[in-house]
């Protein structure tokens, strides 16, 4: 286990040391293309390239409380560095077709300030409940409600005690049969986070309120989670399943943590076939599943519907067009072996608090 850790944790250092390497050109590259239109420009990209590494250490570090506003300012010019990256690349391009919109350069930086200040205000919303419905030939399910719940992130900036305990109610308002809670539910040290859960125990759900690991649990200690998880009263499930009986019909539910688990514990793996199985007859098989590639990982078993999280739907246009390069679906609906498979764009928010093309969700489901 230790030297699996140890390969994990030096390929997390090499990525990490690319990235910043990659930035530190980036932010260069930038200066020499503003400095004749930003006032300051040498300053302000040298401060923005070294908060981002600051705010990430000081938002992992005990003094995260006291500096909160230093881990704002790292994620707050990380979303809108990337935006300016993006966009900067298409306005190089077209520059080359129409010279003369050069110079309206200046006019363009300022526009990716005001497109940042659109994005902060998105995603700093609370989770907007979407409705949807999924339809089935029996007849005994339809009414049935699930709400899917997932990439909270507690512990990252404003996503804490109060910003859960808002998010649990309104799923509570839903009324549901099920409340499933797909993966990367904390960010920050077991210690520090688990307090900011507590309303978790509270979480309502007619049938049963189901729980599976994501990654970032994994990153922020491990297992102990799903321990946790299970003192406040949720399903756990880690390669297993439930059979619930609704109106004399049966509804299997499997769950299975990251599929990238074994990276972080090798005595741990992501085993979708196995949590299918079963020797009962069942009339209906959903799987959930930290990612939607999930999917591909099954060779045997076929369920009907997988729940899925972790993409976060791009969360800030056009990162989804990445996403995709390792994703078999960004957000929303696609079918993939006959499986009906969901990408949920996420409750929370991963890095800057920031939504592009996206929004903070909680998602109803309804069978018909």
């Amino acid at each position: 286990m230790a030297k699996l850790k140890a390969s994990a944790y030096l390929l997390f250092a090499l990525v990490v040391s690319f990235i910043l390497l990659f930035s530190m050109w980036l932010h260069y590259f930038w200066h020499l293309y503003f400095y004749h239109q930003i006032p300051g420009s040498p300053y302000l990209f040298l401060v923005g390239y070294l908060l981002m590494p600051l705010g990430l250490a000081i938002s992992r570090s005990t003094w995260n409380k006291k500096l909160i506003l230093v881990s704002w300012l790292a994620y707050v010019w990380m979303g809108f560095f990337f935006v300016l990256s993006a966009f900067t690349l298409v306005y190089i391009f077209a520059d080359l077709a129409w010279p003369e919109i050069d110079q309206h350069r200046t006019g363009f930086f300022y526009g990716v300030l005001v497109l940042t200040v659109y994005s902060l205000f998105w995603g700093t919303r609370k989770p907007s409940v979407i409705f949807e419905k999924i339809k089935t030939q029996i007849k005994e399910f339809h009414g049935l409600k699930f709400v899917q719940i997932t990439d909270l992130h507690v512990g990252l900036l404003h996503q804490n005690k109060s910003w859960l305990k808002d998010v649990i109610e309104s799923c509570n308002q839903q009324n549901p049969d099920f409340l499933f809670l797909t993966g990367d539910l904390v960010e920050g040290s077991f210690q520090d986070v688990k307090p900011m859960l507590e309303s978790l125990r509270v979480a309502q759900a007619k049938v049963a309120k189901i729980y599976i690991s994501g990654n970032h649990e994994m990153i922020h200690g491990g297992l102990a989670w799903e321990t946790y998880l299970k003192e406040l009263g949720w399903t756990v499930l880690h390669n297993q399943n439930r059979i619930y009986h609704v109106n004399n019909k049966k509804i299997l539910i499997a769950g299975v943590p990251d599929k990238m688990i074994n990276r972080f514990d090798s005595s741990a793996y992501s085993k979708p076939d196995l949590a299918l199985s079963t020797t009962e007859i069942v009339d209906y098989k959903i799987l959930l599943a930290h990612e939607p590639s999930s999917v591909l990982d099954l060779k045997i078993e076929k369920p009907d519907l997988l729940l899925s999280g972790h993409t976060h739907g791009g969360q800030i246009f056009p990162f989804g067009f990445l996403v995709r390069l390792v994703q078999p679906v960004v957000s929303g609906w696609k079918t993939i072996q006959k499986i009906s498979v969901f990408a949920h764009p996420g409750t929370g928010l991963w890095g800057p608090p920031m939504r592009l093309g996206t929004r903070n969700s909680i998602y109803v489901f309804e069978m018909i």
